[in-house]
């Protein structure tokens, strides 16, 4: 069978597929790729001939993405699965294929994925929010807080010459001070006035 054969069967296919799964047809460019978006939100990618030839469907999916567009995995060596079913087989059998095969390794791993896609937004919302907050004691205006929570106190009203910075990472906080050593020795005793 030839690729045209194979994407021709394939679309034909496609819309009784998505119906068994659950899922909805995706629009898209490629006529290469049919691409279903299911009820948990991953998407599903059935290509003829990616793998093993014209004869095979490889099914496969893709992580969830950030604000940056960056792909989130569930760990750092993760792989998504992949699955290799016949061209030839009724649109029920690719489906229970895919119900059988490819659903029960993936989507514990999107879920996973999609739990560290939250646990970084929480995280970055938290440095953002405390990075403000720190930013506006020293007088430091919100817009100059970057989007990885760091700021100059060279941007503060209180301290135009100091060209220090604040590291902030969810709630932990990172000050770097350049000074002289009399400034440094009064720090020093605020530092332990404040931790009796």
């Amino acid at each position: 069978m030839d690729r045209q054969e194979a994407e021709r069967r394939l679309h034909a296919m496609a819309p009784e597929i998505a119906s068994i799964l659950g899922c909805e047809l995706a629009e898209r460019d490629d006529s290469h790729v049919v691409e279903m978006k299911s009820p948990e939100g991953f998407r599903l990618f059935f290509n003829a001939g990616w793998s093993g030839g014209y004869d095979k469907i490889s099914v496969g999916s893709s992580w969830p993405l950030d604000e940056d567009r960056r792909q989130v995995t569930s760990s750092y060596d993760a792989s998504i699965p992949r699955i290799n079913v016949s061209v030839t087989r009724t649109p029920e059998a690719i489906a229970r294929e895919v119900e059988r095969r490819f659903l029960p390794e993936w989507r514990p791993l999107w879920t996973k994925a999609i739990a560290r896609l939250e646990s970084s937004r929480k995280h970055e919302g938290d440095t953002r929010l405390n990075a403000e907050m720190l930013a506006e004691i020293v007088g430091v205006d919100p817009n100059e807080v970057d989007k990885n929570g760091r700021f100059s106190l060279y941007r503060s009203s209180i301290f135009p010459e100091s060209i220090s910075e604040v590291k902030v990472s969810g709630d932990s906080v990172t000050l770097e001070i350049h000074c002289d050593v009399e400034s440094a020795r009064d720090i020093l005793k605020a530092l332990v006035k404040l931790s009796r």
